[in-house]
């Protein structure tokens, strides 16, 4: 009887990717009622300022932090209007984004506050727990938690050791 239950999990879990794949995979993520207005916090080994156009350039060991959610990468660009309030924000090359129950990878991220938006491209990871959900792209409605992963997703359910 447990080896029927293990069989089901199984073909549940594949049944899941398989619709994961056809459909995209919608997630809940951990930064629901993110509030955009809070303080952006920015650290680099360097900056440059580009006034014409608004752009600040984060590079190297970059760390950017609101509330509980940190983004990090190679390089940060963050786009700002004439009343330096922050347009969007473009992480790139070693992308992790963290909060305390979860964390993502990519190759790009970009964070638009004004929509409370996130959308990761590129070999993007998704862990959950001992859940890890990958695909081509993630993105993240910061109000709701809510995220769609999509482009060939593939998941790893973990299972437990509970025989029972």
């Amino acid at each position: 009887m447990q080896s029927f239950f293990r069989l089901a999990a199984v073909l549940a879990g594949i049944w899941f990717a398989s619709m994961a794949h056809a459909q995209g995979a919608k997630v809940a993520v951990g930064l629901a009622d993110h509030d955009s207005r809070q303080p952006v916090e920015a650290v680099s080994d360097e900056l440059s300022i580009d006034q014409d156009n608004r752009i600040a350039t984060f590079s190297g060991n970059v760390i950017i932090t609101q509330g509980e959610m940190i983004l990090t990468g190679a390089k940060v660009e963050i786009e700002y209007t004439e009343d330096q309030s922050i347009k969007r924000v473009t992480a790139t090359r070693d992308v992790t984004l963290v909060n305390p129950t979860e964390a993502a990878e990519a190759d790009l991220a970009v964070y638009t506050p004004k929509n409370n938006r996130i959308v990761l491209t590129g070999n993007v990871m998704l862990t959950q727990g001992g859940t890890a959900i990958a695909g081509d792209r993630l993105r993240i409605n910061l109000e709701s938690g809510d995220g769609v992963m999509d482009g060939r997703v593939r998941t790893l359910l973990q299972q437990n050791g509970d025989d029972g």
